[in-house]
């Protein structure tokens, strides 16, 4: 049966490949001229060829996600545990590997970071998220090694040594009894909203036991919520780079809302309304498809910029939270528990002097602390 796979999908490869063609010849004539006939060096050209030709593919035939769909299905059922970058793991979950870090940079993104904290005068939490890998549970396919969480033991040393305080939950996951895997998305390095809203929770608790607040509101307590569920709603970037036969899955969505009344002020707009009004976007949730629409950046995608929270029992204290996207499902329960929330994606000395927080936050996907020059330039302007 593998056999007969192979032939058909190598017959479609050179149907599509055609328009390809000149540029395969180009990138392997060229490994060739600069390697001489060195295995790896053509094999790496005809990789780069293949990857540029997706685009191409996707002109030939209805669409691109129908090549995506077509190739995941093949691959998923010749064996193949790796297609596009996206490695499928044991339990069938979706992981896209990065080069690994030296531990040169993951210094420099921690003296970064220490120069953060330093600016804010030590009122400042580093929030790791976990990576897609448990480091409790080894899901990798034999022979592949886990690079993520071995970097993120070093980086959250290096930070303990500079005396920056941080909260890491993939230790505070597994202590809660809540198994990595449910608490994020199958298809998204990203973590769900009911993770997001127990990491607000979670940090919520943190800043108040630090600052001597017994903090009792109905933002804290999930009862207080209502569940919508979009069944099969949401694929994500993983899962899109290899279709939904290699995945197998499509991720249900969910929706969390307040039952309890809620007022909230666009700083910046000057605009009021209750939490929906102000902080949700419907329109990801009219219409699905699953190629254009990014429901988990785009539903709560709102809630960036600054909002005033007009309950009575908002604790007053002010957060600057500094975040990349794990932050989108963070951030409206964070607006619901304190009076005013500021969530940026960098900070500059003016918002620090305009905005004057209580204290900073700062959530940050590994990616963003641990790959080569893409964290430093968040605070880099901050540095002496």
């Amino acid at each position: 049966m593998k056999k007969i796979l192979a032939v058909l999908f190598a017959a479609f490869l050179l149907y599509v490949g055609a328009a390809a063609l000149p540029q395969t010849l180009t990138s392997v004539s060229k490994a060739v001229r600069e390697e001489g006939f060195e295995i790896a060096a053509v094999r790496n050209a005809v990789d780069g060829a293949y990857a540029d030709m997706l685009p191409v593919a996707g002109d030939w035939i209805a669409s691109k996600g129908a090549y995506i769909n077509l190739h995941g299905w093949m691959a998923g059922n010749m064996g193949q545990r790796v297609m596009n970058e996206v490695i499928k793991l044991n339990n069938g979950w979706l992981y896209r590997q990065k080069e690994k870090a030296p531990e040169e940079y993951l210094r420099k993104s921690a003296t970064s970071i220490q120069g953060l904290s330093e600016r804010a005068n030590g009122q400042y939490l580093y929030v790791q998220t976990p990576p897609k890998l448990s480091k409790y549970e080894n899901q990798l396919p034999s022979g592949i090694e886990d690079a993520d969480n071995p970097e993120l033991d070093f980086l959250l040393a290096c930070l303990a040594e500079y005396g920056v305080e941080t909260m890491d939950f993939r230790d505070i996951l597994h202590d809660a009894g809540i198994g990595l895997y449910g608490a994020l998305y199958q298809t998204d390095h990203h973590w769900t909203p009911e993770t997001g809203f127990f990491a607000a929770i979670a940090i919520a608790q943190r800043l108040c036991g630090r600052w001597g607040i017994q903090a009792d509101v109905p933002a804290m307590d999930f009862a207080n919520y209502e569940i919508e569920t979009y069944p099969r709603w949401h694929m994500g970037s993983e899962g899109i780079r290899v279709g939904r036969y290699f995945s197998g899955v499509i991720d249900d969505y969910h929706l969390i809302t307040p039952r309890f009344d809620t007022r909230i002020q666009n700083m910046e707009t000057g605009k009021t309304g209750d939490f929906t009004e102000t902080l949700v976007d419907r329109s990801f949730l009219q219409t699905f498809n699953v190629w254009d629409r990014m429901t988990y950046d785009g539903v709560y995608g709102r809630s960036f910029g600054w909002y005033r929270n007009l309950s009575e029992d908002a604790i007053p204290k002010k957060i600057l939270l500094v975040t990349d996207s794990m932050g989108t499902v963070v951030a409206p329960f964070l607006i619901l528990t304190f009076q005013e929330v500021y969530t940026a994606w960098r900070i500059t000395d003016e918002l620090l002097d305009d905005f004057a927080p209580d204290m900073i936050v700062e959530i940050r996907h590994p990616i963003y602390v641990t790959k080569t020059s893409v964290y430093l330039p968040f605070t880099q302007p901050l540095l002496p």
